[in-house]
């Protein structure tokens, strides 16, 4: 199955955003297995049914999303989706919190209207505190200021997805949101989660790709050992890690085109935990993304690239990323 895209968007309010990531989700194959507009809750999923405020809506006081991906391998990932807890300005519409399974599932707790299940090996990636009193964290910037790029895998990418939050007046980014499932044969076969979650904030970047650099609470962040250590405080075995420095093109030079094709060099990245880090052990090689490549040559936010089909990559914060075909636009 080949991605499923949205692309361009400039939605007014970032409640909108969140539910086109979901819509695009669900179309790659996700399924929405329970949500809540802040005064319904339905366990089985479908009360959320628009970005806007109101009945049904995702713009409301703490509605939420859980969102589960197909099964691959022996995993099921879900995610959940939490609106910020205020209404009373255009800057709560910012503010939200998300949490990731790797296999356990959201299907604990005591949900409700205002309140997400638990999962025993969760983590929280944007945000913090606990269901029953929730706080979040600024991922989005003004209202009405991004383009909102999503990029849903089928089972041919083992689902992966990413969201890119990019400024609408210049290239520069500000936030990722992604999954990406390890490609296989790059991972032992003792990875109890080959996968990395990534989130990166509203703070802008310019040609930095998902690094060790450390968010609220995290940035790339994937186990390295078993999941018993999961929870709130994001310690243990769940640790930061980073797209691998030594294969990645910084600055404003590069390795150059291929001398035979005259061609950038495209190549998987490698997600890592560095020693030389030591408050993020255990240490050690991830494996490969499925959903970004590395590039021989430095080129400058939304670049594109012909690799298969007519612009089909293109280059966001030194990744190039899978791409629709269109002409994008800052």
């Amino acid at each position: 199955m080949a991605y499923t895209f949205s692309t361009g968007n400039t939605p007014a309010t970032a409640s909108l955003a969140m539910y086109l990531l979901k819509t695009t989700l669900v179309t790659a194959g996700w399924t929405v297995t329970s949500d809540s507009d802040g005064t319904t809750y339905n366990a089985t999923g479908g009360q959320v049914t628009s970005g806007a405020g109101g009945a049904g809506g995702l713009g409301n006081v703490l509605a939420w999303i859980r969102l589960q991906a197909p099964t691959v391998g022996s995993n099921t990932r879900e995610i959940i989706i939490q609106r910020n807890s205020s209404v009373a300005t255009a800057a709560d519409d910012q503010l939200w919190r998300i949490k990731y399974s790797a296999n356990a599932g959201f299907t604990g707790g005591s949900p409700g209207a205002t309140r997400t299940p638990s999962a025993t090996d969760e983590v929280i990636m944007i945000g913090a505190g606990t269901d029953a009193s929730p706080t979040f964290f600024q991922f989005f910037g003004a209202n009405g200021g991004y383009r909102w790029h999503i990029m849903a895998g089928g089972a041919t990418e083992l689902y992966s997805f990413m969201t890119v939050n990019l400024n609408s007046t210049t290239t520069n980014i500000n936030g990722f949101i992604g999954l990406d499932v390890l490609k296989s044969g790059t991972y032992p076969s003792e990875d109890i989660d080959p996968a990395v979650f990534c989130t990166i904030t509203a703070t802008v970047i310019t040609q930095t790709p998902p690094s060790n650099n450390s968010t609220n609470p995290s940035n790339s962040r994937a186990w390295l050992g078993a999941t018993s250590a999961a929870g709130n405080s994001l310690v243990s075995n769940n640790v930061n890690v980073g797209l691998d420095k030594y294969s990645t093109v910084g600055g404003s030079t590069g390795i150059a085109v291929n001398p035979f094709s005259s061609k950038d060099t495209l190549w998987s990245p490698i997600w890592m935990a560095l020693s030389s880090n030591p408050s993020r052990s255990p240490f050690g090689v991830k494996g490969a993304s499925t959903i970004a490549l590395m590039g021989s040559v430095v080129r400058t936010n939304l670049d594109t690239i012909t690799s298969v089909g007519t612009r089909d990559l293109i280059y966001l914060g030194h990744l190039w990323l899978p791409w629709d075909g269109s002409v994008p636009t800052a």
